[in-house]
């Protein structure tokens, strides 16, 4: 039976953060959002419905809290009069296998506390889901007649030749452009000539050309010359790149501060060292992936600088605050309360979030607080993603254990098992960095009083036999939630989407804030 005054709250708590327009479901029309709101949809009209990207999360969203076993609140289909099958609420249920979108950053707002299930459905019951409703992203339901649809599709194909031939023009241009000028053929001549070597330069497959997706994220971008008229696009001038000092320094390279037209952008470089075409290569595939991203919890691309092929440099947005792992090392409960880090957890799971819901899906595999920037005005933005892959389209797993050894996952030590789940056990590593400022399993000592050995930390996770620790005095909810995200089998870890959800319910009901 379902629970009506609960599917009410819930309800109106979704609708709240529907309607809000900082949201990204407000581009679902209203005529929609007001039929889900009575519980119905309208199934005649869901292949237009599911075309608008709000409205595509909102079902999504809606799906998840409708279906939870502690609530069950059925839908109605106005077409038919019948109840809708809780596996066809959503638009994946359909003949749309993946949002349109998203095309603006991630950013869900909480139910409000007094939304939340109560008895029997508390967020942290360990004998129901994680989550009450579970895991959100949605949008809205669109509602619109047969002609409405015919004139949206001609003006949408109208701008999608628009588009198309805009940017065959700018990349003819381009071409034309660098033709005549020496420096940019002294680059070209190099990519092919050298690169060519090491396989850099090859003919574009038809995958990377529109078939299945590949596991590698250099074949959702065409190869060899192709990358050299993205990198045309993006590129900035070396004189408009004015280096400044350096920030930070790893196995591949440097980042730099710098200055770009008057304001601050980080500057990473590759060692002298890396300018063999395969790491190159690898560089490339960092620079194309973090093109594709538009999510402000995600630190954002501005563009590339060169000189030649081995001098490619990547410029991105500056964060003033530093890493994540050096401002608990420098700061305590008072500098950095309790609230602005549960804002810091769910900035990071919106990054993933968004991550885990591009197509093809997107894993981080190098999760850490190194990775994590701050800022004190723009928050904390995910980093560093020379080791992200996209995910293939018929399988999520990935076979490549990259990564620091104190935040990766058991089953990735065990046999490189990747999933979104390994991203989630990473996830669950930084809250208890948050919880206790110290580095995981630093306070974990062998029978002779001395610290455990990388060995035996890498040998007691894999078996499941050790965890960070928390603090005594850390808030129950806090440890639960932090402990399912870091639990042995994959399948039993939250999603970043519910992560997200749960943490803005928290920290509203808490702090009185997002």
């Amino acid at each position: 039976m379902a629970d009506t005054s609960t599917c009410r709250a819930g309800m109106d708590g979704l609708m709240k953060e529907f309607r809000d327009p900082k949201t990204y479901y407000n581009g679902c029309p209203d005529s929609t959002l007001t039929m889900l709101d009575k519980f119905k949809v309208d199934m005649s009209v869901r292949n237009v419905e599911c075309q608008n990207p709000g409205c595509w999360w909102a079902y999504l969203i809606v799906a998840r809290f409708v279906t939870n076993d502690n609530i069950n609140c059925p839908i109605t289909d106005v077409s038919t009069n019948t109840i809708v099958p809780p596996g066809k609420v959503n638009c994946t249920a359909e003949e749309s296998k993946s949002p349109p979108g998203p095309t603006r950053p991630f950013d869900p707002t909480p139910l409000p506390a007094s939304s939340t299930p109560s008895a029997g459905s508390s967020a942290t019951d360990s004998t129901s889901p994680l989550l009450s409703p579970t895991s959100i992203t949605s949008a809205p339901l669109v509602a619109v007649g047969v002609s409405s649809t015919s004139s949206v599709a001609i003006v949408v194909i109208v701008a999608i030749a628009v588009v198309g031939l805009l940017g065959l023009f700018i990349v003819w241009r381009l071409r034309v452009v660098n033709r005549d000028n020496p420096g940019d053929d002294y680059f070209r001549e190099l990519h092919h000539n050298d690169a060519s070597k090491h396989g850099l330069v090859k003919q574009a497959s038809s995958t990377a050309r529109g078939g299945t997706a590949s596991t590698d994220a250099s074949r959702h971008v065409p190869d060899g010359e192709d990358d050299l008229d993205l990198l045309s696009l993006w590129r900035i001038p070396p004189a408009e790149i004015v280096m400044e000092h350096r920030l930070a320094e790893g196995a591949f390279g440097q980042v730099w501060r710098a200055s770009y037209c008057g304001d601050a952008v980080a500057v990473k470089v590759l060692h002298k060292h890396k300018s063999a075409m395969a790491d190159i290569r690898v560089f490339i595939d960092e620079i194309k992936l973090m093109a594709k991203m538009d999510c402000n919890a995600i630190v954002q691309f501005v563009g590339v600088t060169y000189h030649r092929l081995v001098d490619l440099q990547l410029v991105t947005e500056f964060m003033a605050g530093g890493d994540l792992r050096t401002v608990l090392q420098e700061s305590d409960d008072v500098s950095f309360p309790t609230s602005q880090k549960l804002e810091c957890a769910i900035r990071i799971a919106d990054a993933l979030a968004y991550l885990h819901v591009m197509e093809p899906k997107v894993l981080h595999r190098d999760l850490k607080s190194r990775n994590v920037l701050m800022d004190p005005i723009k928050g904390a933005k995910v980093t560093d993603f020379g080791v992200s892959r996209e995910a293939a389209f018929d399988q999520e797993t990935l076979t490549q254990g990259v990564g620091t050894y104190r935040w990766m996952a058991p089953e990735v030590l065990v046999d490189g098992h990747y999933t979104t789940s390994a991203d989630m056990f990473s996830f669950g590593i930084i809250l208890t960095e948050l919880d206790t400022h110290q580095i995981p399993y630093a306070d974990r000592m062998n029978a002779n009083g001395a610290a455990l050995s990388d060995t035996a930390i890498i040998a007691q996770v894999m078996r499941g036999t050790l965890r960070p620790s928390f603090r005594p005095d850390a808030a129950p909810w806090f440890v639960e939630f932090a402990s399912k995200c870091l639990e042995n089998d994959p399948v039993n870890r939250p999603t970043a989407m519910e992560a997200a959800y749960f943490l803005r319910m928290a920290l509203r009901r808490d702090h009185g804030s997002m």
